[in-house]
């Protein structure tokens, strides 16, 4: 069997909300990799746990974090994921054959976003369609930029490198233009409500949305290059 490794990124004050993903995840893959960021010193989170691996980046890449370790490892399927997202016990098998459906030509992802007219004023607001992942989605789609908290890809399609996402809190964006750069098209899956549920065990305040929808300037002038138009895989 191919090997199935997650990672996520996680802050202070989300400890409880994480050890719910940890638990849920788990028992679905080989290992996850952990990047604990903004943690001082002297505060470790590692509790021995078989098949996690605590890590303590120092590089300022805040949320590209949890994309950080999947280049390592075996050939397989990667997943990285948020520290706020309850996932269903079903979700490295479904995205596993959604990538096998689409024959390995597509990262998939749970929710996303399409830039069809540029330019956007808005990288938050000017999307011409945008699937949120805790919502219904009633078809497969193809989109620009994916859910970087729910989404997975095979190693052998293509790597993400964090090295030049340079910005941190816009891993959805980066993970996007790497798409675009490699000619890999992204497939948002359709899935109903309730599939993914938002912890109610963290401030909604601390999002990324939250902290950055109205100072996305530089988000902005990266969508506002030349987006190709999107396609199915074939």
């Amino acid at each position: 069997m191919e090997s199935r490794v997650a990672g996520i990124a996680t802050i202070p004050g989300r400890e409880a909300a994480l050890a719910d993903v940890i638990e849920r995840i788990l028992p679905q893959v080989d290992h996850i990799h952990i990047a604990c960021n903004n943690y001082d010193g002297g505060h470790r989170l590692d509790d021995g746990r078989r098949g996690v691996s605590w890590h303590y980046p120092d590089n300022g890449r805040q949320d590209g974090n949890k994309f950080l370790y999947l280049a390592d490892g075996p050939p397989g399927y990667r997943f990285p994921l948020d520290d706020d997202i309850l996932y269903p016990p079903t979700l490295i098998r479904d995205s596993i054959d959604a990538i096998e459906g689409y024959g390995r030509k597509c990262v998939v992802s749970w929710g996303g976003k399409r830039y069809d007219v540029q330019p956007v004023l808005s990288y938050y607001r000017g999307m011409s369609v945008s699937f949120h992942a805790l919502h219904t989605q009633p078809f497969d789609f193809p989109v620009h930029v994916p859910l970087s908290g729910a989404m997975a890809w095979h190693t052998s399609m293509l790597t993400f490198n964090t090295e030049h996402w340079i910005h941190p809190l816009m891993a959805d964006l980066w993970a996007g233009l790497d798409c675009l750069e490699q000619g890999v098209p992204i497939m948002s899956l359709s899935h109903d409500k309730g599939y993914l549920v938002h912890s109610s065990k963290i401030d909604l305040s601390t999002t990324i949305y939250q902290t950055e929808h109205l100072r996305d300037s530089i988000q902005t002038k990266l969508v506002n290059r030349e987006w190709p138009a999107l396609r199915w895989p074939t």
